[in-house]
């Protein structure tokens, strides 16, 4: 119990001691570092190629397998289900977790008037990409925002929302970005970054305040960066400076969409203080509800009905 205590505290004052450059710093640095990637990638061909899946079409959903080039030239796969009706409906890009995988198109939500793009980001599924997950996944390349492992998931994600502008039958007065645990915070991410996104809903989150939530937790992933920091002292300077262009709270304050943020109060994943945290940041119109039963788990049928009614309450 008193090695433990030691440990705590040791570690609670290492990740103060860097405070000579403020983790949460607000600025545009942040921002612009973003949207000139993004920008960049805009000027790339999609490629895209997209085949009716004949096996998960029905008489009012169609079902399409959809691949595009992402940054890099890398392929990413997925689903598109949309209305076989013709017609203007809002699109939803479903962001996946961190070790997921899609099962299966989302037709529940098609069938109730949406267009959805389910990706496998990169190193997932049947996505190209050659770093899969693994335990040492969140601090692959973590000494530099280049190369840390979430910047190109990040762009990925971006990718999938500028798939979903293109699409004729989107309305793209309404695009919505959804996401879960990692697809969670990349949603509030992408959310900032990407002017397309009208709409994030964001659940049990990654992301969010990382300084804090590594002291609330000893789960991964954000114990796994703890844990790199306390045998790697000398690179601290180097990991704060990349996790703070990948911190939500840093780009809350630049989201303009409307936003619904959702969690568990017993999460020891993601804290949910971390997301209280981001929610206090967002300056456009926004609601949170921290459910005290859950721990942190995926959306079940409940709280996509509770989504999807918030989402039609704030149509644009």
């Amino acid at each position: 119990m008193k090695l433990k205590f030691i440990y705590i505290l040791f570690f609670t004052i290492f990740i103060f001691s860097y405070t000579a450059t403020p983790i949460f710093s607000l600025n545009k640095e942040i921002l612009s570092y973003w949207q000139n990637l993004i920008e960049d990638l805009r000027y790339e061909d999609f490629n895209t190629k997209n085949i009716l899946n004949k096996t998960y079409s029905t008489l009012n959903v169609k079902v399409y397998n959809l691949s595009f080039e992402s940054y890099g030239k890398t392929r990413l796969f997925g689903y598109l289900s949309m209305p076989a009706k013709s017609g203007r409906y809002p699109a939803m890009l479903i962001i996946h977790g961190m070790g997921q995988a899609i099962d299966k198109p989302e037709t529940s939500i098609a069938r109730k008037g949406f267009i959805t793009l389910q990706i496998h980001l990169r190193g997932y599924g049947r996505s190209e990409g050659n770093i899969r997950y693994t335990r040492d996944f969140p601090v692959h390349g973590i000494l530099s925002k280049d190369s840390w492992v979430f910047r190109n998931l990040v762009l990925d994600a971006s990718r999938g929302i500028d798939m979903l502008y293109r699409i004729a039958e989107t309305d793209t007065d309404n695009i919505i970005i959804k996401g879960t645990s990692m697809g969670g915070g990349l949603s509030l991410i992408v959310g900032a970054i990407n002017d397309k996104v009208t709409h994030i809903m964001s659940d049990v989150a990654f992301f969010c305040n990382i300084n804090k939530s590594m002291n609330l937790t000893n789960e991964i992933p954000y114990y796994r960066i703890k844990e790199y920091l306390l045998k790697n002292n000398t690179q601290r300077r180097e990991v704060f400076d990349t996790i703070r262009y990948y911190d939500a709270m840093n780009l809350a304050p630049f989201i303009k969409g409307k936003v619904l943020i959702t969690g568990g109060s017993k999460d020891i994943i993601c804290p949910v203080e971390g997301l209280k945290d981001v929610y206090d940041r967002i300056k456009s119109p926004k609601n949170i509800s921290i459910t005290g039963y859950r721990v942190h788990s995926y959306v079940d049928k409940f709280h996509s009905d509770y989504q999807l009614k918030w989402f039609r309450k704030n149509r644009n």
